[in-house]
């Protein structure tokens, strides 16, 4: 799956956007926000059994970032 990611940081008030690949249970990610030319990449791993993804990554200041989308069954 390949896919575009667009959400609003609302901490630093900055629209984002970015791109995701991923496999059947691995993937990567990279993001951009407007605010700050802010961005940051990492790597995804999806829950099969429930359809999550989980992602870790660093910023450009190597500071940790961690999100998960919850999956739909």
């Amino acid at each position: 799956m390949i896919g575009k990611l667009n959400f609003n940081l609302t901490s630093i008030d900055a629209k984002c956007f970015g791109t995701y690949v991923l496999s059947t249970v691995k993937g990567t990610w990279s993001v951009i926000c407007e605010k700050d030319d802010m961005n940051a990449s990492g790597t995804l791993i999806m829950n099969s059994q429930n359809g999550s993804v989980s992602g870790e990554g660093k910023d450009a200041n190597g500071n940790l970032v961690k999100f998960k989308v919850a999956g739909s069954n």
